[in-house]
C-alpha cells in the first residue's frame, strides 16, 4: 500500500522530540451559546458521533463528507475495496482528502486498512508509547 504512504506522507504524525505539536487555539462558550450559534433553542447541543463505514465501490463519499463537515467523526474501513479495485481505492482516498481538508478536516491513517476522519477543530496527535506501558 505505497500509494496510502504517498497520500498520508510519513506513517505517524509525530512533533519533534521534546516539543509538543501545533496547538488549536481555545474557544470557551456555554451550551446556551452553542445552541443559539446554530439557530437551535437554548440549551441543547449535538452530540459528536463516531461512527465506522465501509468504503466499497458504492459507497457515497458525498455522504461520508457531509457526515465529518456535520461534526461527526468516521472510521474508514477501505479492506472491502483493496483487493477488489485498488484503483477505485486512490480516487476515493484523493477525493475524500482533497474535500475533507477543503472545509478544514483532516484524515489520518490508523491501520493499513483504516482512516480517521475528523472535521474542523479536531486535532489528530499520535503518541509514541513510553518503555514500560506508561
Amino acid at each position: 500500500m505505497d500509494f496510502l504512504k504517498k497520500i498520508f506522507g510519513r506513517e505517524k504524525i509525530e512533533p519533534p522530540s521534546g516539543e509538543e505539536g501545533p496547538s488549536v487555539p481555545l474557544v470557551e462558550f456555554t451550551e446556551t451559546e452553542a445552541g443559539e450559534a446554530e439557530g437551535e433553542p437554548p440549551g441543547l447541543v449535538e452530540p459528536i458521533r463516531v461512527m465506522k463505514r465501509e468504503l466499497t465501490p458504492s459507497t457515497d463519499v458525498d455522504e461520508i463528507v457531509d457526515t465529518v463537515q456535520g461534526g461527526d467523526i468516521v472510521i474508514l474501513d477501505m479492506a472491502p475495496l483493496m483487493d477488489e479495485d485498488p484503483q477505485a481505492l486512490r480516487d476515493s482516498v484523493d477525493r475524500l482528502k482533497r474535500e475533507i481538508e477543503g472545509f478544514g478536516g483532516n484524515m489520518a491513517r490508523l491501520t493499513d486498512s483504516l482512516i480517521l476522519i475528523v472535521p474542523m477543530l479536531v486535532d489528530i496527535e499520535f503518541r509514541r508509547r513510553k518503555p514500560g506501558g506508561e
